[in-house]
């Protein structure tokens, strides 16, 4: 039995940045890393597409943070290529063979539609009022804004 979503959780814990003690922001993953962790979301994502088709039933892994962290990543990812971050000492795990750069958007860009789906359901399944539905939209927006900074 998969269990992707323990998968999907592990894996945003570990790019995801947060404030230490200090101020300072971290992710516990180094950006070496992160053609393994990109390589092992778009398994995910792309099983996750499969099940949708076949059974018609919105299952999602990733939320849209977490859609967001990996957006991020494949950014990093993209930019450390193109720029030559990495030294010669450090080794840099690319992504597995068979996914590329284009195969990984398109994979991200399904994962964020299915996870805006997702959470527009759960939104539809809430009663809000117009004061909680304003401050609910200026979290999502600190949100999304928090992580480009």
């Amino acid at each position: 039995q998969r269990n992707d979503k323990a998968a999907a959780k592990a894996i945003i814990h570990c790019l995801e940045e947060r404030r230490d003690m200090d101020g300072s922001m971290i992710t516990l993953s180094c950006p070496a890393f992160y053609g393994c962790f990109l390589s092992l979301a778009f398994d995910i994502l792309t099983a996750e597409e499969a099940t949708v088709c076949e059974t018609n039933e919105a299952s999602v892994s990733f939320d849209v943070n977490g859609m967001q962290v990996l957006f991020c990543c494949l950014d990093c990812y993209c930019n450390a290529e193109k720029y030559g971050t990495f030294s010669n000492t450090t080794t840099r795990n690319l992504l597995c063979n068979e996914i590329t750069v284009e195969n990984m958007r398109v994979a991200l860009g399904k994962g964020l539609m299915r996870a805006f789906m997702a959470q527009n359901a759960q939104i539809g399944k809430v009663k809000l009022n117009p004061t909680s539905t304003k401050q609910a939209s200026v979290v999502n927006i600190d949100q999304f804004l928090e992580m480009s900074m």
